[in-house]
């Protein structure tokens, strides 16, 4: 990467990275990993499987699918799982710019 492009993507990252800290660590993973990541990606997933069993089997009802145990269990386990993805990723990308931020200085 010559002069000139280093240039041209320093005031990009700066500015993300201007942005992150404003938030401050905690509040960025916060918000990011659970907010955005974790709520999102959860309810885009069980969306998806009650419109897939919705249009796949004969005797759906949205009552049966709510109080359906196994459906509690996925719906417990897949909160959890994704809470903590959505924090990996949110926690990762505050290093990312962290360690990116350090490097340009």
């Amino acid at each position: 990467m010559n002069e000139s492009e280093k240039q041209m993507k320093q005031p990009i990252s700066e500015s993300r990275w201007e942005y992150m800290q404003r938030f401050g660590k905690n509040k960025y993973i916060f918000f990011y990993g659970i907010v955005i990541y974790g709520l999102l990606l959860f309810i885009a997933y069980h969306l998806t499987l009650l419109l897939s069993n919705m249009y796949t089997s004969e005797n759906f009802s949205v009552i049966n699918y709510i109080t359906d145990k196994n459906n509690h269990i996925r719906f417990i386990s897949s909160f959890i799982l994704f809470i903590l993805m959505g924090l990996y990723l949110s926690s990762s990308a505050w290093k990312k710019q962290e360690r990116k931020h350090k490097d340009e200085n």
